[in-house]
């Protein structure tokens, strides 16, 4: 039996728990948002420098045009993969506490706060690697903004 006095630290440890899990909740969705933002970007760029080409275009020209429609391209799949829902976890299932409580059980609040942050930190574990990668993602997109930019700007001057 775990001395109450340990229910302070186990009340602590399960909102800060919970706050993580709530802080990896909320880069993802700023993650998403900026993805979006970025393809927005993207496609003004796109329209702004498209619209400057010249009617004849060099072979050099040609090729930057053809450089920059496929980053945007890439860019376009890159998003929508890091936009496009997954399997993540962020809540963890009360079921298990229902019967023991109908079966007249006295729960503790010591043991329910230290197996709740267990699970809230084990989701946020679960969660970090393909949160990670979706940033490796964002940073790959942005990487081929530049490129389009670049791209689009060599086209327009040749």
């Amino acid at each position: 039996m775990a001395d109450p006095i340990n229910l302070p630290a186990a009340t602590m440890l399960l909102d800060e728990a919970r706050r993580m899990l709530n802080d990896q909740y909320s880069a993802l969705e700023s993650l998403r948002g900026r993805a979006v933002a970025l393809l927005s970007v993207g496609s003004l760029v796109a329209a702004l420098f498209g619209s400057r080409l010249p009617m004849h275009l060099t072979d050099a020209a040609h090729r930057s045009v053809m450089v920059a429609l496929g980053a945007f391209a890439l860019s376009v799949v890159i998003v929508a993969w890091v936009v496009f829902p997954r399997k993540l976890k962020f809540s963890h299932s009360l079921v298990g506490q229902f019967p023991k409580l109908d079966k007249g059980r006295k729960l503790r609040t010591y043991d329910l706060a230290v197996t709740w942050a267990k699970g809230y930190e084990t989701d946020r574990a679960f969660n970090e690697a393909k949160i990670q990668n979706l940033m490796v993602c964002f940073t790959v997109a942005c990487g081929l903004l530049a490129v389009q930019v670049v791209a689009w700007g060599i086209a327009v001057t040749r």
